[in-house]
């Protein structure tokens, strides 16, 4: 499951997964792991492309229904749209 907690470790890195196991603390590793950082960056690339239009309509609303899916509330999957907003510009 995805939290605004994970969210904000990821952001804090820049998606960089090699960063974060580099410079991450113990904290942040006992509350998230790789198979969550995978989850976010995928779910990223997916709603990047959903902004950017390249997707078809029933994909899009895949990727809406994973989006809701997979964050713990409205709030998380809005900070993970966020994400993938500063990606894109």
């Amino acid at each position: 499951m995805i939290t605004q907690y994970k969210l904000e470790i990821y952001k804090r890195y820049n998606g960089d997964l090699d960063g974060w196991c580099l410079l991450g603390d113990d904290t942040e590793k006992t509350l998230m792991n790789e198979q969550d950082w995978f989850e976010i960056q995928e779910l990223v690339q997916k709603v990047i492309l959903l902004k950017q239009g390249v997707v078809s309509q029933a994909f899009a609303q895949k990727i809406n229904q994973a989006v809701q899916i997979q964050t713990d509330h409205a709030e998380t999957a809005n900070l993970l749209k966020e994400l993938a907003e500063l990606s894109v510009s």
